[in-house]
């Protein structure tokens, strides 16, 4: 994203910090924050959004399970397994989301366990007794990443900036050039066109 923004603008210095939806809010509310990635759903008043775009959720999973022999996974086959997941605190919308649409499908975790690092969640899945809900990532030796079949969670997200009267035009800019690189290096796709088949691509990381 750095670099891709500063091809377009190498006069415009960026700062970016890897905080949640639920602090950007925050951010973009009072003004320290220029703009915004926010995973959905969220509180969105005031705020101008980009292209909402969605990324598929699969499972990853100890590759000694059972259940990482298949090329899909019902997620309802995952119901001996507890859950690792983002903490609530960084986006309390998609969390709630997430757990109600788990057990809407036949998976009601008999534990969840919030995990801020990638390098914790790893840790819990390999230890065998967890799993963790996530789009495509690199495999780590001993896990493996499965689909969900019929696909039926996925991540919701989009650029946000504070409505103006005078917009600055530097931010919708780089809300351009986010889009561009979540579609291409996170295989999002816009919400229009996520029905169709996505063969998503390894994405750096467990937790978005």
């Amino acid at each position: 994203l750095i670099a891709a923004f500063r091809e377009r603008r190498p006069d415009v210095p960026l700062d970016l910090r890897p905080i949640g939806t639920a602090e950007q809010v925050r951010r973009l509310a009072d003004g320290s924050l220029d703009v915004g990635v926010l995973r959905h759903p969220c509180e969105t008043r005031g705020l101008v959004l980009g292209p909402m775009l969605v990324q598929p959720v699969g499972v990853l999973l100890r590759s000694a399970s059972p259940a990482a022999a298949a090329p899909e996974i019902h997620i309802s086959d995952l119901r001996d397994h507890d859950l690792v997941v983002f903490p609530r605190e960084q986006a309390p919308g998609t969390y709630d989301e997430l757990l109600a649409a788990c057990r809407r499908q036949g998976y009601d975790p008999p534990a969840v366990h919030q995990s801020p690092h990638p390098e914790f969640t790893l840790g819990l899945v390999l230890a065998g007794t967890a799993i963790a809900l996530v789009p495509r990532t690199d495999e780590a030796h001993g896990a493996t990443w499965r689909p969900l079949l019929g696909r039926p969670l996925a991540w919701h997200t989009s650029c946000a900036w504070r409505s103006s009267e005078h917009p600055d035009p530097v931010v919708a800019e780089f809300a351009d050039v986010a889009t561009e690189v979540l579609r291409r290096e996170a295989a999002m796709t816009p919400l229009a066109a996520a029905a169709r088949p996505v063969v998503p691509r390894p994405a750096s990381g467990f937790l978005a």
